[in-house]
């Protein structure tokens, strides 16, 4: 299956010339277990269309954002979400399904659980499937509940939290590069980045606000 710029394969579809225009990042290919496990569907079900190009902009945006995210220093829970958003939009390509929406509950023991995880691994990368596995849920299902109760995605949970040890650790005296790799951040101008959106200064500014 191809996107326009950029491309990605889906499971049972052939590699072939690129459409028009040319695509600017390599294909992405996906196999068939792990995105029916993403968007919680049957593994056994056959592609429904094994030969398609789709020109949607709007998905190929999509599509150029999670590339972008998994080649930066991002999150792996943010690039996970980020695929699985995607491969649930092409869901009816490959299961049985097509994008039906589904009964969301407010208070859902699985965001419970899934929130319970990332507070015990705050500092840490945790995958989306990892998280789904967790809280009980295929990955699809969980981001879009834990999105619908609380309003934000797993991985904005994580960095919130982050970002709050980040500031009690600033203010205890911890130096800023330290800090980023005490609280799962690549590096400090990761810290920095990440800190200062919520935050609205730089953690040098903080830890010293005179």
């Amino acid at each position: 299956m191809r996107v326009r710029q950029p491309d990605v394969l889906l499971p049972g579809h052939r590699r072939g010339r690129a459409a028009r225009p040319a695509y600017r990042r390599p294909p992405l290919y996906v196999e068939a277990g792990a995105a029916t496990a993403r968007v919680g569907g049957d593994p056994d079900l056959s592609p429904i269309r094994p030969r398609v190009v789709i020109d949607d902009r709007a998905l190929a945006r999509q599509l150029a954002f999670t590339h972008t995210l998994f080649d930066s220093a991002s999150s792996t829970l943010a690039a996970d979400e980020s695929l699985t958003a995607l491969l649930c939009s092409l869901r009816p390509l490959f299961t049985g399904s097509g994008n039906a929406e589904e009964s969301i509950h407010r208070s859902h023991s699985a965001v419970g659980r899934a929130r319970e995880y990332i507070e015990h691994h705050w500092d840490r990368q945790v995958g989306l499937a990892e998280l789904a596995a967790h809280a009980v849920l295929s990955p699809g299902r969980l981001s879009r509940t834990f999105h619908a109760e609380l309003g934000l995605p797993p991985s904005a949970d994580q960095r919130a939290l982050r970002v709050e040890h980040a500031k009690r650790a600033l203010r205890a005296g911890t130096p800023p590069a330290a800090v980023a790799i005490h609280c799962g951040f690549y590096d400090q101008s990761h810290l920095n980045r990440v800190f200062k959106q919520p935050v609205g200064t730089t953690p040098a500014r903080y830890a010293s606000p005179s």
